[in-house]
């Protein structure tokens, strides 16, 4: 009786062990797994604010760029430049500097 009693406690202990380390190992492939989806995460997120931060870089360039043209372009027309003079001067087009034109009227700035 004895002898068989321990046998059931061997036998429950083993398989409660067994059990344990089944549970451990559940335990550490989710946390493994959250880990890799967070580090994914954090690296899609710095991936997306780079590009943000490259792509607004760039177009604020171009921004500016634009903003400088149309400075000149009426820098130009008050000193007296005409279009012509001014098309010689900065390889605009007509067009162009008639665009320009418009957005400084619609500034409240002069031609």
């Amino acid at each position: 009786p004895r002898i068989g009693k321990a046998v059931g406690v061997l036998k429950e202990l083993s398989g409660d062990e067994r059990m344990r380390l089944l549970a451990e190992a559940r335990e550490k492939a989710w946390k493994d797994e959250q880990g890799r989806l967070q580090y994914s995460f954090e690296q899609g997120i710095l991936k997306g604010v780079k590009q943000g931060v490259k792509q607004g870089i760039k177009q604020g360039i171009v921004k500016g760029i634009e903003q400088e043209r149309w400075d000149i372009i009426q820098r130009m027309r008050t000193s007296g430049f005409n279009t012509f003079q001014i098309m010689d001067a900065t390889g605009l087009t007509e067009q162009e500097i008639e665009k320009a034109a418009g957005k400084e009227a619609n500034n409240g700035l002069t031609k």
